[in-house]
């Protein structure tokens, strides 16, 4: 007979008294259900049982029939929990077989489910004086652990328990197991659920004692596992609950979300890994089919183009995808480390404050940060001087050639900057797409690009940037411009509050997402301003192009750092300016450096994080595509021929820099000039000044 047979509806308050813990309720389930009316699954345990029960059955049959089918009628009633009805077959086997100790011990069994601790021991105490096998030690070392139980009681049991499985009898170690829970003897249990798991590893209850094991070792994740396994082996939902509640009850949050949280970072990893590695792999591809001639006059992609062309567009979406992802990631980090760190200094035995205090401060700026850089407000302002078309009916005309030319719709909206920008942009985007409403699109044009500028060339970059909405460059991507909007505000929320430090890990995962959206991000700009650069020379020829774009670099760079010469200039000198555009600085003025500015701008080598190719490779592109200048354009026609009032809007501009200059020195610069005719130039009105 088993220890299984000997403790069916035991009283378990043995088991669980004194062990303490939070193993209460998974040592009574263990308990309950390996000795309460159910036999051992599949496995180790349960042919062992199965081999002692024939065994013993075949010994009882030899020296009586009678007293084996008494056996087997007891048997039938106990395994349906029919224990006193079972009890009289049994004594009948005893009356019959007085020498043999298998009867005895059917009785302790029985006994024990009826909870009758004094007859249960007596029984198995003759069976252990009939026959000293492991069975009958171990079926007695369970009796002796009924409540309630003494210490003596109890330190026999562990004595019975050791000599039952000190040869490693199957039986005799799973009651070694329940006998050291009932003592609470941890090392004990542990060695003998350690045993028991390396002969017996496919019964589900040698992986009951094992997630318990795991348990006592403050173990969780290691427990749900052998329970898990145990489950695999053939052990019910309903046989596992309480141990799966104890289980639960004795995980902590953060180890309980570890196998959620290990699998988020498995995939966020590997989409890191997949969106850096396509990344690279489109930026080297780029290069090679940027040199390859189209198959038509036109900016549109086909053919290997076109397939980079989408598949950039799968790796951004993958890369916002990844942002969003990262920022929990950045929260719990922060987090952590912070609460981390505090516990460390704990168990060092000294909480350094100012110490903490940085660490609480740059994990607060970290946390509100991240979180603040999810709600960024769209800025729907106008970015310039907003024109009204029908008062300029020649630069109306030349949009509309242009766009004419380029084949998509023109500009709604101009709007007019001091500086050189020269850019479009929708408005209105995804939310005005899905009501069905025409988005507005916008063109920013700087006045001081204009400056000795071809009507020509002009065109040529105009068509550049119709070239973006016939290629719908500037649809479709909110997805991708709300995260880069994200990014830039969370950087600056760091920086801000000071959390842009390098003992910082956030902000080192921040700077290293930004740079991987970068490049993914650019390289796809890249190519489409390839794209855009072909539209401009098929319309009005590469030669054209190439020399707007030129213009556009040369007045970028010497705009600004000739404005900030002349207003220096006119401090020192005590002048007033009543036209930047056309003031010049006094003699001292590096005019050389300043060429040598515009010469490296031009001549420049484009990183990968880039947003633009280099002027010089997309010169060479357009070269390729053999686009001459159309006979019908005028090469001389001034670009600042489209608007009547050149003066008035210089002027009117150059009073709005310098109010700011004002505003900030308290120096007064500007000085209102005689209006100018249409036919004055900039530099007449330098002159007069």
């Amino acid at each position: 007979m088993t220890s299984c047979e000997i403790m069916r509806g035991m009283s378990v308050r043995g088991v669980v008294m004194g062990c303490g813990r939070a193993l209460t309720i998974a040592l009574a389930f263990v308990v309950s259900f390996a000795w309460s009316g159910r036999a051992f699954a599949a496995g180790e345990l349960e042919a062992d049982g199965q081999n002692f029960r024939a065994k013993m059955l075949e010994e009882i049959r030899r020296e009586s029939p009678a007293a084996a089918e008494e056996i087997e009628q007891g048997d039938v009633l106990r395994d349906e929990g029919r224990m006193q009805e079972a009890l009289p077959h049994y004594e009948e086997a005893a009356r019959q077989l007085p020498g043999s100790s298998h009867p005895s011990r059917r009785i302790c069994s029985v006994q024990g489910a009826l909870g009758r601790k004094k007859e249960a021991v007596a029984a198995c105490e003759s069976a252990l004086a009939k026959s000293q096998t492991p069975t009958n030690q171990a079926a007695l070392a369970l009796a002796l652990t009924i409540e309630p139980s003494t210490p003596t009681e109890r330190q026999r049991a562990v004595d019975l328990a050791d000599r039952a499985a000190a040869s490693d009898d199957l039986n005799g170690l799973f009651t070694k197991c329940q006998v050291a829970l009932a003592a609470d003897d941890m090392p004990r249990f542990q060695q003998a659920a350690g045993r028991l798991g390396q002969l017996a590893p496919s019964s589900p209850e040698t992986h009951m004692m094992l997630s318990l094991r795991a348990l006592s070792l403050d173990s969780p994740l290691a427990a749900r596992k052998e329970l898990d396994r145990a489950r695999e082996l053939g052990a019910s939902d309903a046989e596992l609950a309480m141990l799966e509640k104890a289980i639960d009850d004795n995980t902590p949050f953060y180890v309980a979300m570890w196998p959620a949280t290990k699998s988020f970072l498995l995939v966020w990893l590997s989409l890191g890994v997949v969106v850096t590695l396509l990344g690279l792999a489109l930026s080297s591809i780029t290069r090679k089919v940027a040199h390859d001639l189209p198959a038509q006059r036109t900016g549109h992609a086909h053919g290997s183009t076109a397939w980079v062309r989408r598949a950039y567009r799968v790796v951004l979406w993958l890369a916002c995808v990844l942002f969003y992802l990262t920022l929990p990631i950045l929260v719990a980090s922060t987090i952590a480390l912070a609460i981390g760190l505090f516990y460390v200094f704990m168990a060092i035995g000294r909480i350094p404050i100012q110490i903490m205090l940085v660490v609480g401060l740059v994990a607060i700026v970290t946390v509100f940060s991240t979180l603040k850089s999810l709600f960024v407000k769209v800025d729907d302002s106008d970015p310039g001087e907003r024109i009204d078309l029908s008062k300029h009916p020649k630069l109306d005309a030349l949009l509309e050639e242009v766009a004419k030319k380029v084949g998509t719709r023109k500009v709604d909206t101009v709007f007019l900057t001091p500086g050189t920008e020269l850019a479009v942009f929708e408005r209105g985007g995804l939310g005005a797409r899905l009501r069905g409403a025409q988005v507005e699109r916008c063109l920013i044009l700087g006045a001081a690009v204009l400056k000795d500028m071809r009507l020509l060339e002009l065109k040529a970059i105009l068509a550049h940037e119709y070239g973006h909405f016939q290629n719908e460059d500037t649809a479709g991507g909110t997805f991708a411009l709300a995260v880069r909007r994200s990014i830039m505000k969370l950087i600056i929320g760091l920086a801000r509050g000071g959390a842009a430090t390098w003992y910082n890990p956030a902000w080192w995962l921040v700077r290293g997402f930004f740079a991987l959206f970068l490049r993914v991000s650019h390289g796809a700009s890249r190519l489409q301003e390839i794209l855009a650069d072909r539209w401009a020379a098929f319309s009005y020829g590469a030669e054209a192009f190439e020399g707007g774009l030129t213009h556009a670099v040369r007045r970028g760079v010497m705009f600004e750092a000739v404005a900030n010469a002349s207003i220096k200039d006119a401090i020192d000198n005590k002048r007033s300016i009543s036209n930047l555009y056309g003031h010049k600085p006094n003699d001292s003025f590096k005019w050389d450096a300043l060429e040598e500015e515009v010469q490296e701008s031009l001549n420049r080598t484009a990183s990968p994080y880039d947003s633009h190719p280099a002027p010089t490779e997309r010169f060479a592109l357009v070269r390729k595509l053999d686009a001459p200048t159309p006979e019908t354009e005028d090469a001389n026609a001034k670009a600042w021929s489209i608007f009547e009032d050149r003066g008035d809007i210089e002027r009117r501009f150059t009073k709005e820099m310098l109010s700011d200059v004002e505003a900030q020195l308290g120096v007064r610069l500007y000085a209102p000039a005689k209006p100018s005719t249409p036919a004055e130039s900039t530099e007449d009105t330098a002159a007069a000044e």
